[in-house]
């Protein structure tokens, strides 16, 4: 089997310079002394009978391949670098309330949030009837009645009977909340 043949440094130049994603005719001119008078037509067809030689290929080929290696490792290592930044932000207790931003980044960065979408279903009509019913259903699976004599003695102040089946509950400090038709 034959030794393969050795480039010489103008083709390794073309080879660079196609990896870099010039044009055949582009790499020829940048790695051959072209004259101006040669034509394009003769550049592109010199260019292409070079390019497709064996040596030339498995070059360029290579090239390729170890700058896409390069670019990954560049691309590890600065992944590792943020996840170390973040492991050092989750543990220092002066990083304050963006503790929880880095816990939430290393999360996403180590794969541990699911792909999937979180839907939420109204299993309830708008139908303040049933809305009631649903929640007395609930609270009466807590254990929870709203009318009736076994919620305690007639002087217990925890005694709701005769009062509205759904207690009221302290309203929360919230904005008023303003009709749009009054604009």
């Amino acid at each position: 089997m034959a030794k393969p043949r050795q480039l010489t440094s103008k083709q390794q130049k073309f080879c660079r310079e196609v990896a870099s994603g010039k044009s055949y005719s582009d790499a020829y001119r940048a790695s051959y002394n072209v004259k101006p008078s040669t034509t394009a037509r003769s550049i592109n067809t010199i260019s292409s009978r070079l390019a497709g030689t064996v040596e030339i290929q498995y070059r360029v080929k290579q090239l390729i391949e170890a700058r896409e290696r390069g670019l990954q490792a560049r691309a590890l290592s600065q992944a590792d670098l943020v996840a170390a930044r973040l492991r050092e932000a989750i543990d220092d207790e002066g990083f304050g309330p963006n503790r929880l931003k880095a816990l939430d980044l290393m999360a996403r960065i180590s794969g541990l949030y699911a792909k999937s979408e979180i839907s939420i279903e109204n299993k309830l009509s708008d139908d303040p009837e049933a809305i009631t019913a649903a929640l007395v259903t609930k609270l009466a699976e807590l254990g929870i009645t709203l009318d009736g004599p076994e919620q305690g003695s007639e002087g217990d102040p925890d005694d709701h009977a005769g009062s509205d089946p759904v207690p009221e509950v302290p309203a929360q400090d919230a904005a008023p909340v303003e009709d749009p038709a009054m604009h």
